[in-house]
């Protein structure tokens, strides 16, 4: 006999949502899930890639609420493109425009280079091809003596080692599109920044003739993570001195020139001991009060890396409300780390990571506006933990109309890279 709904048990926070895809994880195509945003109609869009590090598409799907793919846009199958014929092509973010529209940014890679790429979807499916050259944007920047990276220093030696990782960030602001990720300068590292109109052609007014870079004087700097809120643009992550990461903040004017009149210089990073400034910002969040919300990995003295969040003004400071004005380190497992976060409704922060000696267990978590963990969520006091198989890389989450959480990423099973999306009750 069927159980009455009217009298079932209401799922708990953090559970799996049993009105997607059966309450169950569901496999992606492709071999890469980056991104995921979700539109007004509770549609979901992830972004991804066909193949790893060789020659392949940038992927777009498309589901519907509960999971199923959806039949208007491209017949129910997902979008594989090109920036670039040829290129080695990754979607690494998605955002829908007030219109409908879904624009991705993405890396193209030719010859060793990799260059920001973007490209404008209608609701069907179909390229825009009012945007950019027939739907697709590849802007170049005029700095000959800075190189784009998809790769991220190492800590623990002399010279930064640069390996496989990273990803590009974009940001939807006053009708402009501004886009950033992470350079070298003669082997420094530093911040690359450009700003394109509604049509995807370069704003000339910013920086050099449509892009800036941010560098320390002193410093590598890796402040990817990106926003802009009241007429300044916000970047977190971290700068690196005498072979540790300290988390940092940085903020810029809209015409992409340094704000000196934040921090120092324009930067606030804090070398304190322990757990107070070692560590990475990976992304970051408005919270309601116009606060700034960034989630990470702090480092211990004994290198050990821990889920960490942080809350500051506007101007930098301090925020007293949130855990009395330090970060929140939470402990789980041998290691873990936050990659993505989102402001619920009511003012409550998901965020989403992975732990274990591997990284192989995926993490959800909730926290409140103070910084405690939310009890009511999940099984382990304020967390959702399970295990993929092995390694899960770098997960992105999205929040939808009921404040449920849609998680995206990929994870490895022997060699095989499988992407994944699933949807816990919020």
């Amino acid at each position: 006999m069927s159980s009455n709904p009217a009298t079932a048990t209401p799922r708990r926070a953090g559970e799996f949502d049993p009105e997607f895809n059966g309450g169950h994880i569901l496999l992606l195509p492709g071999t890469d899930a980056v991104d995921v945003a979700t539109d007004s109609g509770d549609r979901i869009y992830i972004v991804g890639g066909t193949t790893l590090w060789t020659n392949g598409e940038y992927i777009l799907s498309v589901l519907n609420h509960d999971g199923t793919n959806c039949e208007d846009f491209n017949g129910g199958e997902p979008v594989r493109n090109w920036f670039i014929p040829g290129a080695h092509c990754l979607g690494e973010e998605v955002a829908v425009l007030p219109d409908g529209k879904i624009l991705i940014l993405g890396a193209e890679a030719r010859n060793s280079k990799v260059g920001f790429a973007l490209a404008r979807y209608l609701r069907n499916g179909m390229l825009d091809l009012s945007y950019g050259v027939n739907g697709h944007a590849v802007p170049i920047f005029d700095f000959g003596d800075v190189v784009i990276a998809k790769n991220d220093p190492a800590v623990g030696e002399n010279e930064p080692r640069y390996l496989y990782t990273g990803k590009f960030f974009l940001f939807l602001y006053g009708g402009r599109t501004y886009i950033s990720g992470f350079a070298l300068r003669a082997g420094k590292g530093v911040t690359l920044l450009m700003c394109l109109d509604a049509d995807g052609n370069l704003v000339k007014t910013f920086g050099n003739g449509g892009s800036a870079v941010i560098e320390h004087p002193e410093h590598h700097v890796n402040a990817r993570s990106m926003l802009v809120a009241n007429d300044h643009i916000y970047l977190a992550g971290y700068v690196q001195l005498q072979s540790k990461n300290y988390k940092a903040w940085v903020r810029l004017r809209l015409d992409g020139s340094l704000d000196t009149g934040f921090g120092k210089g324009g930067f606030i990073f804090d070398t304190g001991a322990n757990f107070v400034g070692s560590g990475n910002f990976k992304a970051v969040a408005l919270q309601d009060d116009q606060k700034l919300m960034g989630v990470g990995v702090a480092v211990s003295s004994r290198v050990t890396y821990h889920g960490m969040l942080e809350s500051i003004d506007q101007e930098g400071g301090r925020d007293v409300d949130f855990n009395d004005g330090e970060p929140v380190v939470t402990v789980i497992g041998p290691r873990s780390s936050w990659y993505d976060c989102a402001i619920q409704a009511d003012g409550r922060i998901v965020t989403c990571g992975h732990t274990g000696s591997d990284g192989e267990n995926m993490l959800v978590a909730r926290y409140l506006p103070d910084g405690r963990l939310d009890t009511s969520f999940g099984d382990n006091g304020g967390w959702t933990q399970f295990r993929l198989k092995d390694e899960v890389y770098q997960p992105a989450l999205a929040l939808d109309s009921n404040n449920d959480i849609v998680v995206t990423g990929r994870y490895f099973d022997d060699r095989s890279s499988i992407p994944f999306v699933f949807r816990l009750k919020g």
